[in-house]
């Protein structure tokens, strides 16, 4: 017996449609750039992290004069606080009809729900990062930016690059080597910072130099004069609201897991996963897609924000 081949059912083979999927996500995990990602081999992970730093630390001690015959001085250091998380899988499924299998036409329909799914599982991951980011790093609250009393940066008399300042220096703790590289804002707040750099009275070249060259197509600015990078994020982030992050020591990581039930047919460090079958009440082919995955903040002096001030 002859085998029947439809039209586009070269567009449901698994490797294609996992490939394709994984390739329209990463371009738009906002967060993943400077967030180290580890393979779990259990469900629950684990790490430990310092309660305290070297200036608070209760087992503080001073170096004493030595003298002959005098001991050293015995360093402790307050025990490690241990941390957890546990995997999560988050998916969804599609279903490609037999009429767009049969028909040539078809094809719109399969990948604009590709595209969908994609979409939907990028916005997903995003807006989780950005939610375990804002809970876990350290708290601007009380810092010289949440004391600050100009204006918000939608007001006439708003200083965006001078509150940032501030951030700067909250970020700076001596007893820590972190430092604020990054600021990562939501877009309407992003594109008050670009309106001010825009409107600054100053010629072109100190313009290059000290404040950047402000461009509302790109979602990054460079600061030179605070040595500082501003992101544009679409997703994770809250209006109002400032982000500050050391991209050098990432204060999160990404763990996810491979299940070896549904292999990958190209090994991807997202956790996700695809299974594939036909209905056989409706005739559907289905396609089941999931990661599986968990952030743990193990370095919370790393990262600083703000709920107010922008």
């Amino acid at each position: 017996m002859t085998k029947i081949v439809l039209p586009n059912e070269q567009y449901l083979q698994k490797d294609f449609v996992e490939a394709k999927i994984v390739s329209i996500m990463e371009p738009e995990l906002e967060w993943m750039s400077f967030m180290p990602k580890v393979q779990a081999d259990s469900k629950a992970v684990w790490a430990t992290r310092e309660p305290t730093s070297a200036a608070s630390d209760t087992a503080r001690r001073a170096p004493r004069a030595r003298t002959a015959g005098a001991k050293f001085v015995k360093v402790g250091v307050t025990n490690l606080e241990e941390i957890s998380t546990t995997m999560a899988s988050y998916g969804l499924e599609i279903r490609i009809d037999e009429d767009a299998i049969r028909y040539a036409e078809g094809i719109d329909m399969i990948d604009r729900s590709y595209r969908r799914a994609a979409y939907w599982l990028a916005n997903d991951i995003n807006t989780k990062i950005g939610a375990g980011l804002i809970s876990g790093v350290a708290s601007a609250a009380g810092g010289k930016f949440a004391t600050k009393t100009t204006p918000a940066w939608s007001v006439d008399g708003a200083d965006p690059v001078g509150d940032l300042q501030l951030l700067v220096a909250d970020m700076e703790k001596d007893e820590y080597p972190y430092e604020l590289t990054d600021v990562y804002l939501h877009r309407d707040n992003y594109d008050e910072l670009l309106k001010y750099l825009m409107t600054l009275d100053v010629v072109k070249g100190e313009r290059e130099t000290i404040w950047g060259m402000p461009n509302f197509k790109t979602p990054t600015v460079e600061l030179p004069v605070l040595g500082v990078n501003v992101h544009r994020m679409r997703r994770g982030t809250i209006e109002g609201s400032v982000l500050g992050l050391d991209a050098r020591f990432s204060p999160a990581t990404y763990y996810y897991s491979r299940n070896p039930k549904y292999p990958q047919a190209e090994e991807n460090s997202l956790g996700f996963h695809l299974n594939t079958y036909v209905d056989n009440d409706t005739h559907d082919t289905v396609f089941q897609m999931w990661l599986e995955y968990a952030i743990l903040v193990k370095e919370p002096y790393a990262g600083i924000y703000s709920a107010t001030g922008v």
